[in-house]
Parts: structure tokens; sequence; C-alpha cells
């Protein structure tokens, strides 16, 4: 995974997109652990999720959705402090096993499942408040940035004239529902 978050940057950064100067400095593994700790939260994070903190600490500015700053289609970087907020107030509604990596901010978000054991764990959930529960939408992490390297390399994400993200609809639909092949989420995309 590690490679294609430096392939994604890459792009980023070679095809002026706005959203590359958005990008926060990496953390290391002994911040991310002491972050938890400090917030009495006992989750253990797979290393893919170490190396997504390491590369980058999310986005500054998550408030921008609007102006199409997102990485990924419809999905804002969460900085580590940010996606430990949302969870504190937001677990009831997300799944107490599920951590929130990427999103609108206090509306939707993609999130881990992080319940060892589980059959969905370390998958990727879609969370909307008017659903019931969050709906697998990537069976990992790696499978999603896998996704959306293949939408920058075929140009289902491009740039805007401005830098901003544009995406074609068609081809990012039909690159994500082969990564996400069996997933709930993507059975109900047409």
């Amino acid at each position: 995974m590690k490679k294609e978050l430096e392939e994604i940057e890459s792009i980023l950064k070679r095809d002026n997109y706005k959203s590359f100067t958005t990008l926060q400095d990496g953390i290391d593994e002994a911040y991310v652990l002491e972050t938890l700790k400090k917030n009495n939260l006992s989750f253990e994070f797979p290393q893919e999720l170490f190396d997504l903190y390491k590369w980058h600490n999310g986005q500054s500015s998550l408030y921008t959705v609007d102006e199409k700053l997102e990485i990924f289609y419809l999905d804002l970087f969460y900085p580590l402090e940010e996606a430990v907020r949302i969870y504190i107030y937001q677990k009831e509604y997300i799944g107490e096993e599920n951590f929130p990596l990427f999103g609108c901010v206090d509306t939707e978000h993609l999130v881990i499942d992080l319940s060892k054991g589980s059959s969905d764990y370390l998958s990727l959930k879609f969370y909307d408040p008017y659903q019931e529960y969050p709906v697998k939408k990537y069976p990992s992490l790696s499978l999603m940035i896998q996704a959306n390297l293949e939408c920058y390399q075929s140009g289902a994400h491009c740039p805007s004239v401005s830098g901003k993200l544009c995406t074609y609809d068609v081809l990012y639909k039909s690159i994500h529902k082969k990564y996400g092949k069996g997933c709930e989420y993507w059975d109900s995309v047409n």
C-alpha cells in the first residue's frame, strides 16, 4: 500500500491538484499510540493504518468538501485527532468497532472495522446517518487505495483548470465496483 500512496501523491503533485497542498505531514507510530491512549481508546491498529498516517496525517482543510479538495472522491482524509473526535462523539452510530478514516466530517464516513475475529475485520464501511448501520464498501483499506490509484491513472479522476478534483462517474464506479466486489455498498450502486 505504501507504493500506491506514493504514486497517488506523485500524481497529485505533478498534475497540480489543489488538494495536494492540504496534506499534512505524516506522524509516527508512537504518536498514533499516544493519541489513542490519551483518549482512552484501546484499538489495535493494523500496520496499514500506521502506514497511512505515516504517509500523511490527513488533510488540513476538512471543512471544504464543497470546494472539491478531497483526495478521494467525496472523501476527505481525516487527521488522526479529527478521526478520534468523530469516533468519540459518533461511536454509538458508526459502531464501537468502527474507526473513521475518510468522509464529509460530521455526516458521512468511511470507517474501518477493527473488531478482531469478525468476518468484516479490516474492511471499510460506508456510514450515512440515514442508514441503520454502516455498509461494507471495500474488503480492505489497501483495495480502496488501489481503486483510487487506478482512477487517477485511468483519468476517472482528473484535475479541473483550478486544480480541484473532477470525476468521471461511470469510469469511477466501474473501477471501484471491481475493487469492492461482493460488498453490499457496490451491489446497490448503478
